[in-house]
């Protein structure tokens, strides 16, 4: 009896022994089941597919940021390129309208330098021809009241008026030949 007794004791507390451990491991493998299920959650929130998916989003994305920038970039450059081009006809054109200016210049300071010179000599060619027939009609006047005297006086008077007459028009003729 003893012997029975030790025996279902042993197989009594073996059975309590594996009663025990399998309630140890049942209770850790629904710990494992519970953590496995919040790794799945957290699996299931970021999910590797997606964002594969994602990354390869963002680099396309960011290529075609680039190739908008190249692009864009190629477009100011040639809009750079024609306002340069612009900007260059322009201070080409200006170049040639200043040459084109300083010449007009040029010639309307001749022309007046010589109008000057014209204006000049002619106020003396008619101060001379009035003083002349001032001097024609003083001394005439003093003389007397004779017609003869007044024929001989207007004759006088007329050939001074075609001498000065003369002057100018060689006057006119002079200018006009610089002008040429």
């Amino acid at each position: 009896m003893i012997k029975f007794l030790t025996e279902n004791i042993i197989v009594i507390v073996s059975i309590i022994v594996y009663g025990i451990v399998f309630v140890i491991q049942k209770a850790q493998f629904k710990k494992q089941n519970e953590i496995m299920s919040k790794y799945e959650k957290v699996f299931a929130i970021f999910n590797i597919d997606e964002i594969e998916k994602y990354v390869e989003l963002q680099k396309k994305s960011v290529n075609l940021s680039f190739g908008n920038r190249e692009i864009e970039l190629s477009n100011l450059e040639n809009e750079f390129s024609k306002k340069l081009n612009e900007i260059e006809e322009t201070l080409n054109s200006s170049k040639s309208n200043l040459e084109k200016s300083k010449e007009i210049s040029n010639s309307f300071i001749n022309a007046f330098n010589s109008t000057k010179d014209f204006n000049k000599e002619l106020h003396e060619i008619i101060k001379n021809e009035f003083a002349e027939m001032y001097a024609i009609i003083e001394k005439s006047t003093i003389k007397s009241k004779n017609p003869e005297l007044y024929k001989e006086i207007e004759n006088q008077l007329i050939n001074t008026a075609k001498k000065y007459n003369e002057q100018k028009m060689e006057l006119l003729n002079k200018v006009k030949a610089d002008e040429i």
